[in-house]
């Protein structure tokens, strides 16, 4: 699934890939850079499993797993250019009940 500017939805079971695309903020030529690597967090904190970020630009990837149902998330996907611009992608992710 991809998440930018747009509500993904996924149950507490559910282990899946979501992609933060970055596609249409970069310019030409920009790219993610590798270091500092990209960061994932989840507001409200600590509710959701989130994988270490997987780096594909102009994407990262993270496996998401559980959260609590009911709960809207907010997920940020920080990351730093090869232009040394720092770039934020946010999304919306709903856990739904089973």
């Amino acid at each position: 699934m991809r998440i930018a500017a747009e509500v993904c939805e996924k149950t507490p079971y559910e282990k899946l890939p979501y992609d933060f695309d970055f596609t249409d903020v970069l310019l030409t030529g920009e790219v993610i850079a590798a270091s500092p690597p990209p960061t994932v967090t989840d507001t409200p904190a600590s509710q959701l499993l989130l994988s270490a970020p997987v780096l594909a630009t102009p994407k990262v990837q993270v496996v998401i797993d559980g959260g609590n149902v009911g709960v809207d998330y907010t997920l940020s996907c920080k990351v730093t250019t090869n232009l040394g611009y720092e770039r934020e992608c946010i999304g919306q992710l709903k856990v739904l009940s089973t």
